[in-house]
C-alpha cells in the first residue's frame, strides 16, 4: 500500500491510500486532535470504490 499526504493550511491532514500507485483506493481526512501537539489526528477514511466511510484515529507513537 502506498500513501501520500498533505496538511492544509487550517491544520488538516488528507492521506490518500493506493493499492498500485496509480489509482486512489481510498482518502483518510481529519483534523490534529486540539491539545494533541500534533500527535494525533481523528476524521472520516472514505473507499473510493463504492463511498463506504468509517472513522479513524491515528496517533503517533512514542519514541519517535
Amino acid at each position: 500500500m502506498l500513501i501520500a499526504g498533505d496538511v492544509d493550511e487550517d491544520g488538516e491532514l488528507a492521506l490518500e491510500q493506493s493499492a498500485d500507485g496509480r489509482r486512489i483506493d481510498a482518502t483518510w481526512i481529519g483534523p490534529f486532535t486540539e491539545g494533541s501537539c500534533a500527535r494525533e489526528v481523528r476524521g472520516t477514511w472514505t473507499r473510493a470504490a463504492d463511498g463506504a466511510t468509517r472513522r479513524f484515529v491515528l496517533r503517533q507513537r512514542s519514541g519517535w
